[in-house]
């Protein structure tokens, strides 16, 4: 991603794709994490970093992807008339369910529990289906 070009880290992998390789890198990539945040704040320029002009524009939908302890967090805005209109949120859990049931084949049933929390659900997040149309 052109946006971490600026920064100097190792890409944590693991091969194996179970539960202990899964926890493994979560580990691994505390320290990866950390150098990152560091270099980014020895880049931010000095000065005001909040622009209080900004007004909000009609544009194409917007996109926003951004990483969370669950994996990907997705955001979609359509502005319209300087109001938001379309809003769509796709939490990481709804990917999340599917690869539960994969995680525990072919394991014994007490790493089912196991296979769960690595997914970490939010039942929250999946328990919820809202469409709204535009009238």
């Amino acid at each position: 991603m052109p946006e971490y070009d600026p920064f100097e880290f190792d890409v944590i992998t693991q091969d194996d794709g179970d539960i202990k390789s899964n926890l493994l890198m979560r580990v691994l990539e505390i320290p990866e994490s950390t150098k990152i945040i560091r270099q980014a704040i020895a880049q931010l320029p000095d000065g005001e970093i909040t622009n209080r002009s900004w007004e909000m524009q009609d544009s194409p939908i917007i996109k926003s992807y951004i990483e969370v302890p669950r994996r990907k967090l997705y955001h979609s805005y359509g502005p319209e008339d300087g109001r938001v209109r379309n809003v769509i949120v796709r939490t990481p859990s709804i990917t999340n369910i599917e690869a539960m049931e994969h995680a525990c084949i072919g394991n014994h049933i007490t790493n089912a529990q196991l296979a769960i929390v690595q997914c970490d659900p939010c039942f929250t997040c999946t328990d919820r289906s809202i469409q709204i149309i535009k009238i």
